[in-house]
C-alpha cells in the first residue's frame, strides 16, 4: 500500500501555493489520514488566551474539564478517553450522555437555552476548572472572553474567532494569497447572474441558510421559487450556478442586518477538512464528506444531517486544501484543532467557512486512537490531563499499518411532533410515541448483558466508551450505534434533531450494507431501537442509496 507524508516548506508572509513543492514521499491509510509536517520556520506557539507567544514553561494540567456547547456529547466520550473527567454543558442534555457521565465519570452541570446563560449556569463550578468549548460558541466571542475573567478558556482567542468567521475578513486573505473563493456580496450588491446563498456569520449546523431569490430575477421557476434542495441532494443541475429561488428580498429583510451576507452558490460535493495547529507545525487529520439537506433524514435545504469518513480525496485535493489551511493560520495565528467546511467541484476547492475549534468530525478520526483529537487539541494550547491513562496509546508505527475504518454518523430530523417516553401509547392527538432505550432484540436474549454487536444501542455504547473496553485485537468501535437520545418523557418537535445513527466499518460499500440489511432483515431480527426510528418514516435503504448517489458524485468532481 502506498503511504503519504507531505512536507511543505514556509516562507512566512503571502503564501502562494504554486511556489511550494509538495513531496508525496510516505503515503498514509487509503482513507485520507494524513499528516502534514512544517519545516523549523514555523510561526511562534500562541497561547490559548492571548495572541502572543506562549511561555516556554511545562503544560497546564487538568483532571477536570467544562464542556460547553450546543451538544456536547461526543466530545464528552472523547474527553474521558483522552483522560480526563468532564463536567457538562448544552442545549439537550441527552439521555446517552447523562449515562455516560454517570458512576463518577463526569457530570451534568446544567442545560442552557441560550450560549448567554453559560456564565450563570457555570458559575458553580471551581474556577480552577478551565472550560473547553465546543460547536455553537464560536459565534459568541462575548461569551468566551466573559468567562475567560474567571477561568482559563481552552481555545482560539476570541479574537482569532471573529476574524475567522469574518467571511470578508477570510476571503481577502484568501485573495492575497491568489487563492480563488466564493464571491461575497450584500443586498445591494448582488449580480442578478449568479446564484446567491443568504447565511448569516452567527449560524451554524445550516440552520437559516438558503438560496436567494428576488423579484425580476429569470429563475425558470414560473414564480414557484426552487423547490427544497442542498449542495447534497439530487436533482441538482450539473452546472456551477443553478437556478436562484426561496428566500424572497424586500425592504425590511433580513438582509438589512450586518451580520447577513450573500456567499455564490458553488454547486458541487460538500466536505471537510480537519487541522492541528502546533509549535511543530500545521497538520492535516483528515476529511469527510458533509450529508447536507437530505429528506431521507428529515432534513431540508441546507440543514447539517450528518457525515461520513475519512475519504482520500487525492494530492490535487490535497494540496489545495493545505493552502488553505496555512494562510488561515499564518494570518490568524490560531492553534489547536480546527477545521474548514469546503465544496468540491471539479478538481476544484471552494471554501464556505472556517470553524476555529474541536470540529463534530472528531470522532470519525479517533476510531483507532479514543481520545486522539482531544488530546492534541489541549497539547497545542498547553494543556494535559493529570490523570496517568490506564491504557497505551497506539503507536504512530501501529496507527499506520492498522487500515483505517469509515464511520457515518446520520443525524434524523423529526418529521413529525415525537415524544421519547419508553412504555406509553399515544393517547388522542398525543405525539408519536418513539422508545430508543436499551433493551434485549429478542426473548432468547432477556438474560443476557451483551447483545448481538451489530445492534449495541447507547446505553451499552456508553459504557463501552467510558470503560475503555477493548472489543477485540484490532477493533476499537462499535458497527452500529444509537446516540444522542433524548430523555423519556420529553418531545422533540418536528424539524428538530431527533437522534444520530453511527455505522462503522472497514469500508464504504461495507456500511452502505449494512444500512440497507437494517430494514431488508427479517422483523425478529431487527434492533428494537432500529424499528422505531422506521415507525417515523425513516428509511436506511433510502439512506444507502442516497449514500451511494453520494459516492458516484464524490468520484466524479475529484479530478
Amino acid at each position: 500500500m502506498d503511504r503519504v507524508a507531505c512536507d511543505v516548506e514556509h516562507t512566512g508572509g503571502d503564501w502562494l501555493p504554486e511556489k511550494q513543492p509538495i513531496d508525496f514521499r510516505h503515503v498514509y491509510p487509503v482513507t485520507g489520514l494524513r499528516l502534514l509536517r512544517l519545516s523549523s520556520t514555523h510561526p511562534p506557539q500562541m497561547s490559548s488566551t492571548s495572541s502572543k507567544p506562549a511561555p516556554e514553561s511545562g503544560s497546564k494540567t487538568a483532571r477536570s474539564v467544562l464542556l460547553c456547547g450546543a451538544s456536547v456529547r461526543s466530545l464528552a466520550e472523547s474527553t474521558i478517553a483522552a483522560g480526563f473527567h468532564p463536567l457538562c454543558a448544552d442545549f439537550f442534555e441527552d439521555e446517552d450522555l447523562k449515562n455516560l457521565l454517570s458512576s463518577g465519570r463526569g457530570r451534568f452541570v446544567g442545560r442552557i437555552e441560550s450560549f448567554q446563560q453559560l456564565p450563570h449556569v457555570i458559575r458553580s463550578v471551581r474556577k480552577s476548572i478551565p472550560l473547553l468549548w465546543a460547536g455553537g460558541l464560536e459565534n459568541h466571542s462575548d461569551v468566551l472572553r466573559e468567562i475567560s475573567k474567571t477561568r482559563s478558556v481552552i481555545g482560539a482567542d476570541p479574537d482569532i474567532v471573529e476574524q475567522l468567521r469574518d467571511p470578508w475578513t477570510v476571503q481577502r486573505w484568501l485573495s492575497e494569497a491568489v487563492i480563488e473563493s466564493p464571491r461575497l456580496a450584500t443586498e445591494s450588491t448582488a449580480d442578478a447572474n449568479c446564484s446567491w446563498l443568504r447565511k448569516s456569520v452567527a449560524s451554524s449546523g445550516g440552520i437559516g441558510i438558503g438560496l436567494l431569490h428576488r423579484p425580476g430575477w429569470n429563475d425558470g421557476s414560473g414564480g414557484r421559487g426552487w423547490t427544497e434542495r442542498s449542495e447534497g441532494s439530487p436533482g441538482v443541475s450539473s452546472g456551477r450556478s443553478p437556478t436562484p429561488a426561496t428566500h424572497q428580498c424586500t425592504s425590511d429583510s433580513p438582509l438589512q442586518r450586518h451580520d447577513v451576507y450573500l456567499q455564490e452558490y458553488i454547486d458541487g460535493v460538500p466536505m471537510s477538512a480537519t487541522f492541528c495547529s502546533d509549535e511543530s507545525g500545521l497538520h492535516l487529520l483528515g476529511m469527510c464528506l458533509q450529508l447536507i439537506g437530505w429528506p431521507c433524514l428529515g432534513a431540508s435545504n441546507f440543514l447539517f444531517c450528518g457525515n461520513l469518513g475519512p475519504v482520500d480525496v487525492g494530492e490535487e485535493i490535497t494540496k489545495q486544501v493545505l493552502a488553505i489551511a496555512r494562510v488561515l493560520v499564518d494570518r490568524s495565528g490560531i492553534r489547536g484543532v480546527f477545521g474548514i467546511d469546503f465544496i468540491m467541484r471539479q478538481g476544484k476547492v471552494w471554501l464556505l467557512e472556517v470553524n476555529p475549534r474541536l470540529t463534530a468530525s472528531h470522532m470519525l478520526f479517533e476510531l483507532q486512537q479514543p481520545g486522539l483529537l482531544v488530546q492534541r487539541h489541549l497539547a497545542a494550547l498547553g494543556w494535559k490531563s493529570s490523570k496517568t491513562r490506564r491504557t497505551k496509546e497506539m503507536p504512530k508505527s501501529r496507527l499506520l499499518e492498522v487500515p483505517t475504518p469509515v464511520s457515518a454518523r446520520l443525524i434524523f430530523w423529526a418529521k413529525q411532533d415525537v415524544e421519547f417516553s419508553p412504555h406509553r401509547e399515544p393517547q388522542g392527538a398525543s405525539p408519536m410515541v418513539l422508545d430508543l432505550q436499551s433493551r434485549p432484540h429478542s426473548p432468547s436474549e432477556a438474560g443476557h448483558k451483551t447483545r448481538p454487536l451489530a445492534f449495541v444501542t447507547q446505553r451499552v455504547t456508553a459504557t463501552l466508551i467510558a470503560n475503555r473496553v477493548a472489543l477485540g485485537a484490532s477493533l476499537r468501535y462499535l458497527p452500529i450505534r444509537i446516540a444522542d437520545c433524548p430523555q423519556p418523557g420529553s418531545v422533540v418537535a418536528k424539524s428538530s434533531p431527533l437522534c444520530s445513527l453511527h455505522v462503522t466499518a472497514s469500508d464504504f460499500e461495507s456500511i452502505v450494507r449494512q444500512l440497507a440489511a437494517l430494514e431488508a432483515g427479517p422483523g425478529d431480527a431487527k434492533s428494537p431501537a432500529i424499528a422505531e426510528l422506521f415507525k417515523t418514516g425513516f428509511s436506511t435503504q433510502a439512506i444507502a442509496g442516497q449514500l451511494r448517489w453520494l459516492r458516484e458524485r464524490f468520484k466524479r468532481n475529484c479530478g
